[in-house]
């Protein structure tokens, strides 16, 4: 094999200094091979060639790239810095204005007031009426409370709560709450419907049950009065 290779140099060497020198009797698959090895000769040494075949060498002595290190991806958020700490409040079941006075809240007209006067608890009221009796349930207190509307506004004022659909609930030692309850009493407070004259003024009342035992033991009474919209609490005692 070695006497065979260096005949093939000889030969492409011979190809290479020119055409005078002779050439000796080669088979085709020589020829074949001595064409190979003069292209790649010539490509070698072409300075204006860029050959497209991979040195092993330089591949052998190129250093190996350093591993790339394992990432996480990471997404950018979008919240606003100055919000992560702020709490979120539910208000869906909180009216959206507490009102100052009460006459705020019922949108009396200017000049007409209410004040509350008092509570009693009984067994019914009113207790002398021939028309319309509210009576508690066995081993209940009816706990009265009456408010005072006063007209100073200088003219005769027509006051409608009837129609504002308030929600009336009273609350007794602070932790036993009850609605008022409806009835037929003209000067019931959640439903009052009454023209009141300049200078004069009409009794109302809300009325709940409380237990016999509460009705003896009065401590604290809270009045919240609320709708949609707003709300107002008052304490009564």
């Amino acid at each position: 094999m070695k006497r065979r290779g260096m005949a093939l140099v000889c030969a492409a060497a011979l190809l290479m200094t020119g055409c005078g020198a002779a050439l000796p009797d080669l088979t085709d698959e020589e020829s074949n091979l001595i064409g190979e090895y003069a292209a790649i000769t010539l490509l070698k040494y072409d300075a204006d060639s860029r050959s497209r075949l991979v040195d092993l060498q330089k591949v052998e002595e190129t250093p190996a790239l350093p591993a790339t290190p394992q990432t996480t991806e990471h997404k950018e958020s979008t919240e606003d810095p100055g919000d992560l700490d702020t709490p979120v409040v539910d208000r869906r079941e909180e009216p959206g204005e507490e009102a100052e006075r009460m006459e705020s809240f019922l949108e009396l007209p200017e000049g007409v007031t209410v004040e509350y006067k008092g509570y009693e608890t009984a067994e019914s009221y009113p207790g002398d009426s021939q028309y319309f009796v509210v009576d508690a349930t066995e081993g209940k207190k009816l706990l009265v409370l009456y408010f005072e509307i006063r007209n100073a506004s200088g003219a005769t004022q027509k006051i409608d709560l009837l129609d504002r659909n308030d929600s009336y609930r009273v609350t007794v030692n602070g932790s036993y709450t009850q609605k008022a309850l409806p009835t037929m009493l003209d000067h019931d407070l959640s439903t009052y419907r009454e023209s009141i004259q300049d200078g004069t003024s009409h009794e109302t009342v809300l009325v709940v049950e409380i237990d016999d035992a509460q009705a003896d033991n009065l401590e604290t009474i809270s009045l919240l009065i609320k709708n949609d919209l707003r709300s107002y609490t008052i304490q009564l005692l």
